[in-house]
């Protein structure tokens, strides 16, 4: 045996990584610029080639149509609550929820069997007053011919006349009586004051009810009206007889203005403004209910100079401005961008309107606002930016 001592198992293990270590980070860098060759193959990267650019030049226009929805009610001309002028069991009620009726149908009635005993007891009244009426007409006829002979006295004369008088005033009463007696009789009978629907049955027969107690509820079956919310001065803008849609009950109807309202609301200070369909309230497909949703798009005309820009168009600016990118040709035949501020004067979901001291020849940058800054070299497309017509007619795609 020889003097040297075998090297541990310790000693081996820090020799295999102190080998390990260098050669696993030459494999990271030659795997990296492997990766990178690999996805640019035969291009090389060029950090003076100017980026390519859309753009488009504007089209000023003189205005702008604002559109805004606004959403209201559907409601019937006319809705009572119908009840009984006088209290009484009801004894019958005619109609059912959902009914139609005409202008006076017979609806409902009370139990009348004491107004019809009572109406007994006025009439004979009434007789009993023109028997004495007529009982005092000949006595007082009688004293007059006496008198004439001076065979009566001017006391008797008198009290011929005065009790005359009087069975006249107590017929007068007993009629009266009997009058307002058969005017109840009337009130016992509850009738349609309109051609309308049963929308509401509050009582059944047998039910004892007080004077004005609701019994039934009635829409006008005519044509409906929208009751809608307007803010701002957009009730200003509208007159009676402006025809516009109605989209309601999952339908377009045609609308006219029937009222502005001359009040405003205390809490959202908007005006109502009633609006008349041509639909009729029911249940049917072709009929509208009450209570139903109704959206109403009123336009506005804005006159103002400006032009539409797409939304991918505008950037921030100083001072909370916005402001647009245009693209300016220099001395050395290079096209740069420069940042010129707009104020956005009406904006919708994907463009704006916005009004601006650049020149109408000006070419602005549609889009990729955030690869740019002012001052920087690029390469306008050769074809304009192609959305731009859409942005002027109705909004980019």
């Amino acid at each position: 045996m020889n003097g040297r001592r075998a090297p541990s198992a310790r000693t081996r293990r820090r020799v295999w990584w102190g080998l390990l270590v260098p050669i696993a980070v030459v494999a990271f860098v030659v795997g990296i610029g492997w990766i990178a060759h690999s996805e640019t193959p035969g291009v090389e990267a060029s950090e003076d080639e100017p980026l390519p650019v859309s753009w488009f030049v504007p089209e000023y226009a003189d205005g702008y149509t604002v559109r805004r929805q606004y959403i209201g009610r559907v409601e019937a001309r006319q809705s009572s609550r119908l009840g009984f002028e006088i209290g009484g069991m009801v004894r019958d009620v005619r109609v059912e929820e959902g009914d139609s009726v005409v202008s006076g149908a017979l609806l409902a009635t009370l139990d009348t069997q004491r107004l019809e005993a009572r109406r007994v007891e006025l009439e004979a009244s009434v007789a009993e007053a023109k028997a004495e009426l007529r009982l005092a007409e000949l006595t007082l006829a009688r004293v007059e011919r006496v008198r004439l002979r001076d065979a009566a006295t001017e006391r008797e004369y008198d009290e011929a006349t005065s009790g005359e008088a009087a069975a006249r005033a107590a017929l007068a009463r007993a009629e009266a009586a009997l009058a307002s007696l058969r005017v109840d009789l009337g009130k016992s009978e509850l009738r349609s004051p309109f051609d309308a629907v049963v929308a509401e049955r509050a009582v059944d027969a047998g039910r004892v009810v007080s004077a004005g107690e609701p019994v039934l509820r009635l829409l006008e079956a005519g044509p409906p009206r929208v009751r809608v919310g307007l803010g701002g001065s957009a009730a200003g803008t509208l007159s009676v007889g402006d025809a516009f849609d109605v989209d309601a009950a999952a339908r377009t109807l045609p609308g006219t203005v029937v009222a502005v309202l001359p009040t405003r609301d205390r809490v959202a200070r908007g005006v109502d403004v009633l609006i008349g369909l041509d639909a009729a309230i029911g249940g049917g497909p072709d009929e509208v209910r009450e209570g139903d949703l109704a959206r109403v798009t009123l336009t506005h005309e804005v006159k103002t100079t400006g032009f539409w820009v797409p939304r991918s168009a505008l950037t921030q600016s100083v001072r909370g401005l916005w402001a647009v990118f245009v693209l300016e040709d220099r001395t050395d035949h290079a096209t740069a961008i420069r940042r010129a501020d707009v104020e956005v004067v009406h904006a919708e979901a994907d463009r704006a309107f916005v009004r601006s001291t650049v020149a109408p020849t000006v070419r602005v940058v549609a889009e990729g606002l955030h690869r740019l800054a002012p001052g920087m070299v690029i390469r306008p497309n050769e074809v304009p930016w192609t959305e731009v017509g859409n942005v002027a007619d109705g909004g980019a795609s």
